[in-house]
């Protein structure tokens, strides 16, 4: 049975009331809930509360799910509601501390080590407009596909990629920046104006022509300081995704669980 067959399987059993089922749905999806609330929420509590009430609303509201989108958009589109409030009652002002490193400055793909680029990932992300962290926490971090996004978002695909490229692009340079010396500006052969994340970013996302590509690939090869920061976006992208592992703490678990029962009792 595919996966997606599966979810409809659970889906349809859910919905029909069936306790086990329901509890099944939600330990699937408060993953995704979880990964995406403790970063865009002001704060933990803040973060666990939304999971709570999003997967209490998508039971309580599992009728009114139609199957239009697929389950993760429409989920997504609860918690992206919670978190809105979250924000709406205490503001945020992150602060991007630097990062010590040793005082020679090789390239920044060399330098990072694994935990050193998780920690600068997860305070670069805090420091992106909510705009573009929920775009790259849904295509980067939760796997969902371009037009999964831009529905989630009631936006077209051009503007997830735009946005999404522009994010990768945020990132980059805020984790370079946590470097004590200040990286060379590189020029690559694009148009005046364009960052370079967000070129790299469609060359890894395959958003670019042919000819496009051939050109970059080529400047890449002559150019370490660039071919740098392509490798590094690579790790960054590749830390997202290893970032799909985070599970929402026991404690909260086992209470989204006590909520659930209470409600179906």
């Amino acid at each position: 049975m595919s996966a997606r067959a599966e979810e409809q399987e659970l889906i349809a059993a859910a919905k029909s009331g069936d306790e086990q089922a329901i509890l099944d749905l939600v330990d699937r999806y408060q993953g995704a809930v979880y990964r995406f609330s403790k970063r865009m929420c002001p704060g933990e509590q803040d973060a666990e509360d939304a999971v709570q009430e999003t997967l209490l609303t998508a039971v309580q509201k599992l009728g009114d799910f139609r199957g239009d989108a697929s389950f993760t958009s429409w989920l997504f589109t609860i918690v992206r509601s919670r978190c809105s409030r979250k924000h709406r009652a205490a503001a945020r002002s992150p602060v991007l501390e630097p990062i010590e490193m040793i005082d020679e400055r090789p390239r920044p793909d060399e330098l990072m080590s694994q935990q050193q680029l998780r920690q600068g990932l997860e305070a670069a992300l805090g420091t992106i407009e909510p705009m573009y962290r929920e775009v790259l926490l849904m295509r980067d971090v939760e796997g969902m596909t371009a037009p999964e996004v831009a529905a989630t978002l009631d936006l077209s695909v051009a503007a997830v990629k735009s946005r999404l490229h522009r994010a990768r692009g945020m990132l980059r340079e805020r984790i370079e920046k946590m470097f004590n010396r200040p990286l060379p500006k590189p020029k690559l052969p694009i148009p005046e104006g364009r960052d370079l994340g967000e070129v790299l970013s469609a060359y890894l996302e395959g958003d670019m022509t042919r000819t496009q590509c051939a050109e970059l690939e080529a400047h890449l090869a002559q150019s370490p300081d660039c071919q740098g920061a392509c490798d590094l976006l690579r790790r960054i992208l590749g830390e997202c995704q290893a970032c799909k592992r985070d599970k929402p703490p026991e404690k909260l678990q086992q209470s989204i669980h006590t909520a659930i029962r209470s409600v179906l009792a």
